[in-house]
């Protein structure tokens, strides 16, 4: 009896094993400056030029897999893209050619003289998905410069249900941000923006030269976290030479984890600052009723501090309207919930080049 219980045992366990399901092998999409997009890009020897083809690879036939695009060594100059292609099921992965290649870089100067009339700014890549769902994509081995904003991940700012989540930056450099490399345009406000984006994480990459120039120069950020934008971590980046406070929340934007970062030269006020627009004060001015509400619980910790851009001591944090009431149609948070939370940081005058 016994030898016939271990055989159905084993009868079944052989069965759930060839029944359980196995994940599909990601699709690879090959990338290269001196690329084509005619091609396919099925192999390094039918490489597109451009994210736009791989755009238009992914709509034309969503592969039902985790996606590669393997990006070759070189600089890809002027490119700018507005991504809609997402499943919540599988992820989009932006990525160099190999684990030794060295990074692809996306310049947005058309030539490599980077005169002025040359940097046409704009966005690098704008994600606009408002589902509600995961959009799943991953920025991983970058170089992004020379554009006035690289990154926007775009939900919709007025439905709370629309958002999109669970992105990530990784490893990337993020270089000469803003109006920096052209000052006749107005100037971006970040380098990466979240609005009513959630459960993203931007770890371990670098921020330098993330500068307006003239009358928006405070405006520009390094990560700007708007409408929404809740329970992303940014964690062991460093963030160096910025004209604005590096990391900004605004509006019902919560418990947000800032740790493990470094900052030099960086911000006027704090390394993090909370603000939202608020009726009849500064940009908000002419506002006749309340728009947006503060955002609560952001923490900031284990962080090092340096200076702010003008070489003065930075403060770890900043809260705008601090003692304002809260604005009509805002709901009051739980008792004694905090706006923001800072912990456990370092402060030194010490600077660390790039």
């Amino acid at each position: 009896m016994k030898s016939i219980i271990a055989l159905a045992l084993l009868l079944f366990a052989a069965a759930s094993a060839v029944a359980a399901p196995t994940s599909p092998p990601p699709l690879v999409i090959h990338m290269a400056a001196d690329g084509d997009d005619s091609r396919d890009g099925q192999g390094p020897e039918r490489a597109v030029a451009t994210l736009d083809r791989v755009h238009q690879i992914l709509e034309e036939g969503p592969p039902g897999s985790d996606v590669v695009v393997r990006i070759a060594p070189g600089t890809y100059r002027g490119q700018r893209v507005i991504w809609t292609a997402t499943d919540p099921d599988y992820a989009i992965t932006f990525t160099r050619g190999g684990p030794d290649a060295e990074n692809p870089v996306f310049d947005g100067c058309l030539d490599a003289d980077e005169a002025p009339e040359n940097c046409p700014g704009g966005t690098w890549f704008r994600l606009r998905h408002a589902g509600g769902e995961p959009s799943n994509l991953r920025f991983r081995h970058l170089t992004i410069r020379n554009y006035g904003t690289a990154i926007s991940l775009d939900g919709d700012r007025n439905d709370e249900n629309g958002f999109n989540s669970h992105n990530e930056i990784a490893d990337c450099l993020f270089e000469r941000i803003g109006n920096i490399s052209n000052p006749r345009h107005r100037g971006s406000t970040a380098t990466v923006r979240m609005v009513n984006s959630r459960h993203n994480r931007v770890v371990r990459s670098d921020f330098i030269d993330i500068i307006n120039r003239g009358d928006r120069a405070a405006l520009m950020h390094a990560l700007y976290l708007a409408h929404r934008a809740s329970d992303n971590v940014i964690a062991d980046n460093r963030f160096i030479d910025q004209t604005g406070d590096a990391v900004r929340v605004r509006d019902r934007s919560h418990r947000n984890r800032v740790h493990g970062n470094r900052f030099d030269r960086a911000g006027i006020r704090g390394a993090m600052s909370e603000w939202y627009a608020y009726p009849g004060v500064g940009a908000a001015r002419d506002m006749t009723s309340a728009r947006e509400c503060p955002s609560y619980h952001n923490e900031f910790f284990d962080n090092v501090i340096g200076t702010n851009y003008a070489g003065d001591p930075l403060q770890p944090i900043y809260v705008f309207h601090e003692h304002r009431d809260l604005p009509d149609g805002c709901e009051p948070p739980a008792a004694d919930t905090p706006r923001m939370i800072a912990r456990d940081n370092r402060t030194t005058a010490e600077r660390r080049d790039p």
